[in-house]
């Protein structure tokens, strides 16, 4: 992001704590691109640590909305489709700080805590958000290791001004080509999903702008490299379905956070 850059818009930003959730404690948080999927993650997580047999942790879920718009010279693009660190630095330097001291937050947990165990801090999306996504992790894994993607965008959707577009011509389609194959592997767990009928599920290679093509190569090369992941590939789906979040979500959640302390 141009630092130097100004905006006009608000963020909407809900957090869910669980009962479980001691103040003061460092909590592990999952941080959720479009705030999207609010009912399913909260009443996921609420239902597993209400029964200690389940071994799951006291996950603060931040749900925070994009700044606006779609795609190319939007905010959300911006934030979104960029390949860099600039959108991980942003939730770690301003939202963070800005849930801890909001004024609603302070009165229940005066003492709240995030985890700076990269293994206890998660990111979650569909489409771009799913980019983000991935993006958080690969250019900021010492900070974020666990992925969570419906849809994820890995086409090149980068804005073409992009200080990053040199670098990164292709945008996230890299993702797809030598990135992820070329370079060390990373601690990174991660779950990925693309449905049959997905955006440009007819599109050829060339037009890097095939949803289902780009996850299932980018599952691929995960395989390759041995990273620990998992991929579904989900038959009749459209993009982010809405069925398939149903089905997957709560094993998906519980493969993520498997062997991460509990109180």
């Amino acid at each position: 992001m141009n630092d130097n850059a100004k905006g006009d818009f608000n963020r909407h930003v809900e957090v869910a704590i669980p009962a479980t959730y001691v103040d003061g404690t460092e909590a592990p948080f999952m941080v959720v691109q479009d705030a999207t999927n609010r009912n399913e993650i909260v009443n996921t997580i609420n239902n597993f640590v209400a029964d200690p047999s389940n071994r799951f942790p006291s996950v603060i879920a931040i749900f925070a909305a994009s700044g606006g718009g779609d795609s190319y010279g939007s905010e959300r693009g911006l934030e979104y489709d960029t390949m860099s660190d600039a959108y991980q630095r942003f939730v770690d330097t301003e939202l963070l700080e800005a849930v801890k001291n909001n004024q609603a937050v302070r009165a229940a947990y005066p003492n709240l805590k995030f985890t700076s165990d990269p293994d206890g801090r998660a990111t979650y999306g569909c489409s771009s958000g799913g980019a983000a996504a991935l993006t958080m992790g690969w250019f900021g894994h010492d900070t974020y290791r666990k992925i969570v993607t419906y849809s994820g965008t890995f086409v090149d959707q980068q804005n073409p001004r992009a200080p990053t577009e040199a670098e990164y011509p292709d945008g996230a389609w890299e993702y797809t080509e030598g990135l992820i194959r070329e370079s060390p592997v990373k601690p990174l767990r991660i779950f990925l999903e693309v449905g049959e009928n997905d955006l440009g599920s007819t599109r050829d290679e060339a037009s890097h702008h095939n949803w289902v093509m780009a996850n299932q190569r980018v599952a691929a090369i995960l395989k390759e490299k041995g990273y620990h992941y998992r991929f579904v590939y989900a038959k009749g789906a459209s993009h982010c379905d809405g069925r398939v979040l149903k089905q997957t979500l709560p094993d998906t959640l519980r493969w993520m956070w498997r062997g991460y302390p509990v109180d």
